[in-house]
């Protein structure tokens, strides 16, 4: 059982460390939409080379291959489902708002839905984050248990019975 508790809390720590990833760079990506409108009105030049496309790939590329595997080896840790689909729900709109052409669909309807997608997957990088540090302590706990349950049951077998001292 204990190997199992090193492996829960190892899963834990990995997990976790993505999570933080996950949540630095959903939070990148939700400042970055709504940094640009701004910094198209200040600095023209940057705005421009903000909005082109390949800067939304290009965070796409790091945000949607680490939110898959913080997400996922959280699932496989605590078999949230609710988690699992908040975090896809936002890699799909964060994903799919990178490579979907602006022309498709206006500027703010695009920068809204990337926002929209970056909100969801904060939301599910902490919640994996909580729902795995709970899933660990409450397997830990029931391995403490089983185990000082376990210990008492063979202390009460192997004990020699008292004998009163007169």
């Amino acid at each position: 059982m204990e190997g199992y508790v090193e492996t829960c809390s190892q899963a834990e720590e990995n997990t976790g460390r993505w999570d933080k990833v996950g949540i630095f760079l959903s939070t990148l990506c939700a400042l970055h939409c709504l940094a640009t409108p701004l910094l198209i009105l200040i600095l023209p030049v940057l705005g421009e080379v903000f909005e082109q496309e390949w800067v939304h790939v290009l965070m796409a590329l790091f945000v949607v291959p680490i939110g898959l595997y913080a997400f996922w080896s959280g699932y496989q840790h605590h078999r949230q489902k609710s988690v699992l689909a908040l975090g896809l729900i936002g890699l799909v709109l964060v994903g799919g708002a990178s490579v979907m052409p602006h022309e498709w669909i206006d500027f703010l309807g695009h920068d809204l839905v990337t926002i929209t997608g970056s909100v969801f997957l904060i939301l599910g990088h902490v919640l994996n984050r909580r729902v795995c540090s709970h899933s660990h302590t409450h397997a830990h706990s029931h391995a403490t248990t089983s185990a000082v349950g376990a210990a008492s049951v063979s202390e009460q077998v192997v004990a020699p019975p008292q004998t009163p001292i007169s």
